[in-house]
Order: C-alpha cells, then structure tokens, then sequence
C-alpha cells in the first residue's frame, strides 16, 4: 500500500488509503500513526468491506510535521484534510486519546458516522 500525501495548508500530511465507497477515516491514537492501521489490518479489513479506508498522520505524529496546527487542533485539522481527500460524507474513527481529540459535535458541513474505543 503506497504512502500518500497531500498539502494541507502548508503542512506535508501523511497518510494511506485503500479500497473505494464511502470513506472511513482513521485517526491514530497518542503513541500510533498512521501505519499502525495497516499492522493490525483494519485498514485491509474496511477495504475488503467495501469501504474507502484513509489512516492518517495528524499533525505532529507519524510522518506529519507539526506545521501550522496547534495541540488539540484536530478539528480544525480534518476541517482542512477532509475535503482534499474527498471527504464529503462517511466515518471518522479514532481510538482513545485519536477519538476525545476530536469533538464529537456535528460538523454542518460533513455528514456521517463517528466512533470512538
């Protein structure tokens, strides 16, 4: 699976995708990155599900310099991502400390799913 990347308001934003149909976006947890999804095969497993599986470095983990994106700016971060990977709808998916960044409030322009562990 090829690495991606993707400018994100001047920040060089790592991340790996498989599969096709409506995305589930994985967001790593506070000692993984985006790579840990493809080591434990969810990222496989969404595809092979019929699901467009995005994992992906936020700012500051993993292969993603910190960049303009401050601690606890992970809204503003996938407010900016999302729509340069052609996100419009689908689920976003995170573990722990990758879901409690996230504020789980609707977002008025993005529908879909959100989970956390």
């Amino acid at each position: 699976m090829p690495d991606r990347y993707v400018d994100v308001k001047g920040t060089r934003v790592h991340y790996v995708e498989e599969g096709s149909g409506l995305p589930v976006v994985m967001m790593p947890g506070a000692s993984f990155n985006a790579r840990t999804w493809v080591e434990v095969g969810l990222v496989k497993a969404v595809a092979e599900a019929g699901f467009r599986a995005i994992s992906v470095d936020p700012p500051g983990q993993g292969e993603t310099p910190q960049g303009r994106y401050q601690f606890g700016g992970r809204r503003e971060f996938l407010e900016d991502f999302l729509p340069l990977v052609g996100f419009e709808r689908g689920v976003l998916l995170g573990p722990a400390l990758g879901a409690t960044r996230w504020p789980p409030t609707p977002w008025p322009t993005l529908t879909g799913s959100w989970a956390s562990s």
